[in-house]
Order: C-alpha cells, then sequence, then structure tokens
C-alpha cells in the first residue's frame, strides 16, 4: 500500500479490493482457453529468450517481444479476439523473471532460472491495466462479463483476474482519498498484571479472568450391558449398552468360517 501526501484535503492511497466474480458457462470456457493461450505464450517467450542468447550472447527485452506478440497477432487469429494489454501481462511477468535472475546471478545468490510451464503449473492470473466496468460487471474483449457483487468506490487503475480451482476472484487496485483528521495527542500503554493495561490519561483497562474450573462431563444414561451367547461356542460376551460387540462378532465369523469348512 503506497500513500503520497497531498497540498490540500486528505491523502490518496492505493487500496486492493478483492471481489468473487460470477460468470456463466462459456465465459468459463473462453477464460479457460485464454489461460491456455497465456502458458503457450509464457513458454514461447521463454523458448525465444533462451535461443536468443545461445545464438548472438545477447538479451531479449520485454518491448522486443511485444514486438514478436504484435506478430503473432497479424497471423494467428486466435490471438487477436483476446485484448493484447492482457497477452502482454504475462510477457512482463517473464521479463520480472529475467531480471530477478540476473540480479541474483550478480549479487552471487543461488538463482532461479524461469521454467516451462506445464498443464499443472500453467498461468492462473492476468492484469487488466485499463478495465471497463458497465452495469455492475466486468467486462473482457473475446472473454465475456464478469458479474461482480459491487464495484468498488475510488478510482479503478488497474486490475488482475485470478482463476482457481473453485473460483474467479477480481483484484482492483483502486485509489482512495483519505479524510484529513484532527491530530490527536499520543498516548502511552502501560501494560501490568493487575489491570490489563494503564493509559497515560489515567483510564485503566480491567483485566480478563478466565474461569479455569474444568466442566463437569455430561453422561448420559445408558443400558445396562448383557451377557449374549455366541452361537456354536461356549463363549460369553458383554453386549448392549456400553459393552463392546467385537468379541461377540469375532465368535459368529469364526463360527460360520467353521461351519463352511
Amino acid at each position: 500500500m503506497t500513500e503520497e501526501p497531498q497540498a490540500e484535503g486528505g491523502r490518496k492511497t492505493v487500496r486492493t479490493r478483492t471481489l468473487t466474480a460470477s460468470i456463466s458457462a462459456a465465459t468459463h470456457c473462453r477464460l479457460d482457453a485464454f489461460m491456455r493461450q497465456q502458458t503457450e505464450l509464457w513458454n514461447a517467450g521463454l523458448q525465444e529468450r533462451m535461443g536468443c542468447y545461445e545464438k548472438t550472447g545477447k538479451r531479449l527485452s520485454y518491448y522486443d517481444q511485444c514486438k514478436s506478440l504484435t506478430e503473432i497477432r497479424g497471423e494467428d487469429e486466435d490471438f487477436r479476439r483476446f485484448p493484447v494489454t492482457s497477452q502482454r501481462s504475462v510477457l512482463r511477468r517473464l521479463d520480472k523473471a529475467f531480471k530477478s535472475f540476473f540480479r541474483h546471478v550478480k549479487k552471487g545468490q543461488k538463482p532461479g532460472f524461469p521454467r516451462f510451464k506445464g498443464e499443472r503449473g500453467r498461468i492462473r492470473s492476468f492484469d487488466i491495466p485499463d478495465p471497463v466496468i458497465r452495469d455492475g460487471s466486468l467486462w473482457l474483449k473475446g472473454i465475456g462479463r464478469f458479474r461482480l457483487p459491487s464495484v468498488p468506490d475510488g478510482k479503478l487503475l488497474q486490475a488482475r483476474v485470478v482463476k482457481s480451482a473453485l473460483r474467479v476472484v477480481v483484484q482492483f487496485a483502486v485509489e482512495v482519498e483519505i479524510p484529513k483528521g484532527k491530530p490527536t495527542a499520543p498516548i502511552g500503554i502501560d501494560m501490568g498484571v493487575k489491570n490489563r493495561a494503564i493509559l497515560s490519561n489515567g483510564e485503566t483497562i480491567p483485566a480478563v479472568h478466565i474461569d479455569r474450573k474444568p466442566l463437569e462431563r455430561r453422561r448420559e444414561p445408558s443400558r445396562a450391558p448383557r451377557r449374549v451367547h455366541a452361537p456354536g461356542t461356549r463363549r460369553w460376551t458383554l453386549c448392549g449398552g456400553n459393552g463392546s460387540v467385537q468379541g461377540y462378532v469375532s465368535a459368529t465369523r469364526s463360527t460360520r468360517f467353521r461351519h463352511q469348512s
């Protein structure tokens, strides 16, 4: 959370609002197809960076791969039906992963090289730099409508869609203004034993006393156990009430198996 002091009025801060979205079955299928496409784009971008470094010894930047994405969108119709701003989010994430890798190498720390993503570890989220809210829902080109329980108050800066196995969540970065209040004098707090706390203005917060006496265990009345004779044997066991029927069942099973043999 970042805060920026303002000359007039209150301060402005950026906060995150997380809302659970409701989508239709058709939107769910298109969202799943877009997530698969994002995973393919991650693997293609990773392969392109590795191949360029092995052949020329140079590193590709985020802007170089955005140009490659533009060429792909010109040739592939499946890429053109989705918003390019959301497709660039996976390339931006890949660029951050490589920057983190080279930063750890420079510091002599153990680096973690970006890996290819399979079916289990595929992309599960993407960013929306310019979210469109209409009729209480978030609309995405080529995917559909995300119904929201409420619309966040404030200026929407960015949104992120996170898809899990149970639900689809939309996270909004909202710029809100904190009303300017009157400054109050600081208060000192002294934690005690007899009292929970004593404030510098003379106010006392009493301690909380917990009754540690154990509660009496309640037992429901039960029937008295009775002696039951296992058929075919001379064995007697307790059955009913609080008695165990394990001996009766085992004796019955052994008698049955003995008669069958």
